[in-house]
């Protein structure tokens, strides 16, 4: 079985990407549900989301996943813009920006 830590989404991203590869539709959309309870806003997940929706032939709730995906990811690239980027980005940044 896998041991998944209740408040880190990345392990149910992970294994909803497996489960659509293997065309489990189902599964994969409980692990990508899953993950999004987590971490809302992380547009990736929205959009395999609705991935799993277009697979799954339910077009206006793969519409509204995409649309959700948009809108996130709109709203991520706002705040990087404003210098309000996660603390792992911006140390990145700034990691890559003394290399040079």
């Amino acid at each position: 079985a896998l041991s998944i830590e209740p408040k880190d989404s990345k392990p149910h991203y992970g294994l909803g990407l497996v489960l659509l590869r293997k065309n489990q539709l189902q599964e994969a959309r409980r692990e990508f549900e899953a993950a999004l309870e987590i971490e809302p806003d992380e547009p990736k997940y929205r959009y395999q989301l609705s991935q799993v929706f277009a697979k799954l032939g339910d077009k206006d709730m793969a519409r509204q996943q995409l649309e959700l995906y948009q809108a996130a990811q709109k709203q991520s690239e706002e705040k990087i813009n404003q210098g309000q980027a996660l603390p792992y980005t911006a140390a990145k940044t700034r990691q890559q920006g003394n290399q040079k």
